[in-house]
């Protein structure tokens, strides 16, 4: 029903996933926030986003925008996407 697809390897755990946009995803790995493009033609193009002390994130699609948790504080982000 579903296809899978190695994107890539961590030494710690992958937590938060969500759907970027349809080739891309947001995850948090160990303190940091990143985005990675899932398209396994070529090497995948992984970007730190962030930087935060254990971050729990949520991404809202239908404003662009992420929501980041850490060290009893909430964070923002400016409109992600355009």
């Amino acid at each position: 029903m579903y296809d899978k697809s190695f994107v890539t390897r961590f030494s710690g755990k992958i937590e938060d996933v969500f759907w970027y946009t349809d080739h891309y995803l947001i995850f948090v790995s160990g303190n940091k926030i990143k985005i990675s493009e899932i398209d396994d033609r070529d090497s995948l193009n992984i970007f730190d986003l962030a930087d935060f002390q254990s971050p729990k994130i949520v991404w809202d699609k239908y404003r662009s925008l992420l929501y980041v948790f850490t060290q009893d504080n909430l964070f923002l982000s400016d409109k992600l996407i355009k």
